[in-house]
């Protein structure tokens, strides 16, 4: 098939492999050469935890839910270590939530497996594990 306008390319000869180069055009820059990335130094090792976590939030508590049934519920999940539920300096009402820290990690599984959603006094109870926990 000949095209029209443009003249015929002349055959290599035999055996040899004709390397064509993309042509110039003035005034265009051809893309940058191809530079590999700097090497990175490597990303520090992730330290584990020195121990897990034995804390749990309690909230959405009713206010006519005393501290003593709190924690006997508390006790059932396991060891208790500390309870601390404030009062409302204004009125000396306990506030709505508390925090809880157990012996151990199994404690807080169980507290928010079982307490998680228990409603007491028409009220559903929130328990979340806390993470860092200043005592």
């Amino acid at each position: 098939m000949m095209r029209p306008c443009f003249p015929p390319r002349p055959m290599p000869p035999v055996g040899v492999v004709q390397i064509q180069r993309p042509a110039t055009i003035p005034g265009i820059r051809g893309a940058p050469p191809m530079v590999a990335p700097p090497a990175r130094p490597p990303a520090p090792a992730v330290t584990p935890v020195d121990k897990p976590p034995t804390a749990v939030y309690v909230g959405k508590i009713a206010p006519t839910v005393d501290n003593g049934l709190l924690l006997s519920l508390l006790r059932i999940c396991g060891p208790v270590k500390s309870w601390k539920r404030t009062q409302n300096p204004s009125n000396g009402k306990p506030v709505a939530f508390g925090f809880c820290e157990f012996e151990s990690a199994e404690g807080i599984l169980r507290a928010t497996r079982l307490l998680n959603k228990l409603s007491i006094d028409g009220q559903e109870l929130v328990v979340c594990i806390i993470l860092t926990y200043f005592s």
